[in-house]
């Protein structure tokens, strides 16, 4: 994952609700999991294992988060449980058999929780006192790329 891709996340999770931030969290697993796929293509492996340890951390988060007196949790759990198990083989294994099962299984996890963040009109932020922040770059002096960053 490059670093704008880090420090987009960065911005979206200090501006999101509960709901919302489980669906980033998922994105951002799912998307590890592609980095993997992607570095095994290229044959490092250890990036590959680097990138796979990283979903499995996200997993982690997410079904430790779970809170077990909703039914739901219960089979949120096992689908965690199934993408942790599928990572756990091919990090032994160095393969990307089935990754993009979990993958899918994540993305739609995701997709699932934004759509209920975004009917949740009272939803509360996660990091109320934050500040909105605009990002963008411009040209400098000799054609150089500058960044620049607006809070509000």
């Amino acid at each position: 994952m490059t670093k704008e891709k880090i420090n987009e996340y960065a911005v979206r999770i200090s501006q999101s609700s509960r709901g919302e931030l489980v669906a980033i969290s998922c994105e951002i697993a799912a998307e590890y999991m592609q980095d993997a796929k992607t570095a095994l293509k290229e044959n490092n492996k250890e990036m590959f294992s680097f990138y796979i340890k990283k979903s499995m951390d996200f997993t982690d988060d997410l079904s430790s988060s779970l809170d077990m007196k909703y039914p739901v949790a219960s089979q949120l759990l096992s689908l965690y449980m199934y993408v942790k198990r599928i990572l756990i083989h091919a990090n032994a294994a160095y393969t990307d058999e089935n990754i993009d099962s979990c993958i899918s299984v994540m993305s739609r996890i995701g997709q699932a929780y934004g759509s209920i963040a975004k009917q949740d009109e009272n939803g509360q932020k996660v990091m109320e006192n934050s500040q909105e922040i605009y990002a963008g770059y411009t040209y400098g002096r000799n054609s150089r790329l500058n960044e620049y960053v607006i809070t509000k």
